[in-house]
């Protein structure tokens, strides 16, 4: 399948209405070591890792739709020592949107010295019995503008 990336607009983070299970949000351990979270609720699953780092570059997201999945990659610009986590996770019916927010986690004690890399990730998004056709991602960045990222089944 082709993959289509799309620019990035700055919009805050909303939930869609009539979403029939919740969002599945972050959980695990604080200590941010976890490379790999799964994600899951009654008809949504998600599993989140970063694959890779690398010299800063900017965000970008693409994805790939087949059956019930949406297989969600991206780059996260670099934030310190923090490395990107999958906060939450939805599914909207009607619009057969993905939505997932990734946002920061710290990776490291305060005692170590870290670098400057952007952090490349997939996640990979189940909803039973629906074909996702929407994927939307957003960026959190907690102290300046979220970005977000539409990609949309050809």
């Amino acid at each position: 399948m082709r993959r289509r990336t799309f620019v990035a607009t700055a919009v805050g983070v909303s939930c869609f209405s009539g979403c029939p299970s919740p969002p599945i949000g972050r959980s695990g351990s604080s200590d941010g070591e976890s490379r790999r979270l799964d994600r899951s609720s009654e008809r949504v699953s998600a599993t989140f890792e970063v694959v890779d780092l690398r010299a800063p570059v900017g965000d970008e997201v693409s994805a790939t739709f087949g059956g019930e999945t949406a297989t969600v990659t991206g780059t996260k610009d670099p934030n310190g020592c923090n490395g990107p986590v999958l906060d939450t996770v939805e599914y909207d019916p009607p619009t057969n949107r993905v939505s997932l927010v990734v946002g920061w986690e710290s990776r490291h004690d305060s005692n170590t010295a870290c670098g400057n890399a952007s952090f490349d990730y997939r996640s990979t998004v189940t909803v039973d019995d629906a074909a996702p056709s929407v994927a939307e991602v957003i960026h959190d960045y907690e102290e300046t503008e979220s970005r977000t990222f539409t990609v949309e089944r050809e």
